[in-house]
């Protein structure tokens, strides 16, 4: 589905946001990077401090859902398409050569090469969407023998997408009717989709929003603290996206 985004954005110009938001429809709902953002945060498993769920049944938040591929959007939106083609360039020399392994485990060790990629450690924009490292300091090691640092924009970011969560049932109806306007009435589960949202709009209130937002900040602290950060690309990449 992320291949349609670079199509329609790289090769014909379309805004990036536009084409990540045409990219699938799931369950009639309509997710830009924003809403994807905040149907992240919304859910229990944020809430609580939990990874993404991919566990391949109807309890998964990572299968053709914006959501489980919308990190990918953000790294291009901040590093451009260079970083992210040039990632998978080299997965495929890597795989052909038969290049052995960094010892890492293998989220780790995607990670690692992301962040190599983009020039900055990725880790905290990783995390954030739902893929926690499983040697934080085996892996921070490697990413500062690499002089890979945090970097602001991805602070910026996640600062801005915590902002986002819905305060209020107000705000969280708001949010729902974004994603699906016309409100349907014919929704096949409440695990998932409109029936989620339906079943979650009646129970969002401010203690919700202030479980959401603390795991938000709790990611935010977690990597960069009460220190600025000092990261900023050393890798080359292209420039902004079009649109």
């Amino acid at each position: 589905n992320f291949m349609y985004v670079y199509v329609r954005n790289a090769v014909y110009g379309e805004d990036l946001d536009v084409a990540f938001e045409q990219s699938i429809t799931f369950e009639g709902g309509s997710y830009n990077l924003d809403r994807s953002a905040i149907n992240w945060m919304i859910t229990e498993r944020f809430r609580n401090n939990k990874e993404m769920s991919y566990s391949t049944d109807e309890y998964d938040q990572m299968w053709y859902q914006q959501r489980g591929y919308a990190k990918y959007a953000d790294i291009v939106n901040l590093f451009g398409w260079e970083t992210y083609t040039s990632f998978y360039r080299q997965e495929h020399l890597d795989h052909e050569a038969g290049v052995p392994g960094d010892g890492l485990d293998d989220v780790d060790s995607r990670t690692l090469r992301w962040s190599m990629k983009a020039g900055v450690d990725l880790t905290s924009l990783i995390h954030f969407w739902g893929i926690f490292p499983v040697d934080p300091a085996e892996l921070k090691k490697r990413l500062v023998q690499n002089n890979l640092l945090p970097s602001d924009e991805v602070r910026d970011l996640l600062l801005r997408y915590i902002s986002l969560i819905p305060q209020s049932r107000d705000d969280f109806r708001a949010h729902y009717i974004e994603v699906h306007p016309d409100d349907p009435d014919d929704c096949r589960s409440q695990l998932f989709g409109c029936g989620w949202y339906k079943l979650l709009a009646k129970k969002w209130d401010e203690s919700y929003h202030e479980k959401a937002e603390a795991a938000g900040l709790a990611i935010v602290e977690m990597y960069y603290g009460g220190e600025a950060p000092t990261g900023s690309p050393t890798a080359t990449t292209e420039s902004p996206t079009k649109g």
